[in-house]
């Protein structure tokens, strides 16, 4: 018996047996694999068989599972992310160092446990995670959301998800566990909530049209006289962001004006819509401790009689300067 493996390409809807050379640079995703089984039918008989079988898709899947194991093993590595790895049965194989300063626990504390039974997890809701990881080894993907309470004290935030990983034949071979903090993200939610209360009174009856937004410009509370002269209302504005509301010229401009705001800027423009034309304020949203949670755009109306009174302060302006 001689066993190998063959490939064949299909290149301009044309099947092609390829040199080594080819099959190098063509992609994998038009080519197909075969395993080739070579044997003679008998002793000082000239005449052979081949078996062809087709492992494209057990190809496919190899390739896969090493792009997962790449990909994983660069968020072991990452300082940001909190990772681990589990067999399907839940139990602990791997756990990176940031997930580790999570814990009072070292590596060999936790490695070969359930997961659900580790540190991370208070005893109220170790039966949930355990249902997730059940779930995970039957091939879906979880997500949770966890408050930890560090060795210092500290209480975190972290939000993840659970995926399967699968093997040659589609069974789940292990479970890849990721995280990330979300802590301050969630305190500046939490103050953003407080400001949104205390803005809401004060901007019902604003002259112009007053807009909170997020850190992913996204606007969180909207109101003021100009909106509604706009024919908006605030459900038409709020959740969206500038793109969803006004034309990309004039949103691509706010953008930028936004995301000067979340980083401490103050800054005022003017914009033209509709024929109208608005002078507009941008500012940082702070909390009680200076922190920047969120930013505000406030947009007047530019009357005939402002635009009149601007025009005949700038020939006068011109004037005394012609003077001098």
């Amino acid at each position: 018996f001689e066993k190998g493996e063959a490939q064949e390409c299909r290149e301009d809807r044309a099947m092609t047996a390829p040199t080594q050379s080819d099959a190098s640079v063509r992609p994998a995703e038009h080519c197909r694999y075969f395993r080739v089984i070579q044997t003679s039918l008998g002793q000082g008989m000239d005449a052979q068989t081949v078996v062809l079988s087709d492992i494209t898709e057990q190809k496919r899947r190899e390739r896969e599972l090493r792009e997962s194991e790449r990909r994983f093993q660069a968020m072991l590595n990452d300082p940001n992310i909190l990772a681990g790895v589990l067999s399907p049965d839940g139990t602990f194989q791997k756990v990176n160092d940031t997930a580790l300063g999570y814990i009072e626990a070292t590596r060999a504390d936790v490695l070969g446990r359930p997961f659900w039974e580790t540190p991370w997890w208070e005893t109220e809701n170790r039966s949930a995670v355990r249902e997730k990881v059940e779930r995970v080894a039957e091939g879906e993907y979880m997500r949770f959301e966890a408050e930890h309470v560090t060795p210092d004290g500290e209480a975190r935030t972290v939000t993840g998800i659970m995926r399967p990983v699968t093997g040659e034949e589609g069974e789940v071979v292990s479970i890849f566990v990721t995280a990330r903090d979300i802590t301050e993200r969630k305190r500046r939610e939490e103050a953003l909530q407080v400001a949104e209360g205390r803005y809401r009174a004060l901007i019902e009856n604003f002259p112009g049209g007053v807009f909170l937004f997020d850190e992913d410009l996204q606007y969180t509370l909207a109101g003021g006289r100009e909106l509604r002269d706009a024919g908006l209302s605030p459900s038409d504005v709020e959740g969206g962001g500038p793109h969803d509301i006004f034309p990309a010229a004039l949103a691509e401009e706010l953008d930028m004006y936004f995301r000067r705001a979340l980083n401490g800027e103050k800054n005022a423009f003017e914009q033209t819509m509709d024929g109208r034309r608005y002078f507009n304020r941008t500012l940082p949203v702070r909390d009680e401790a200076g922190t920047v949670i969120a930013g505000m755009a406030v947009a007047q109306y530019i009357t005939e009689e402002r635009r009149r009174k601007e025009k005949l302060e700038r020939k006068n302006d011109l004037f005394q300067r012609a003077q001098e």
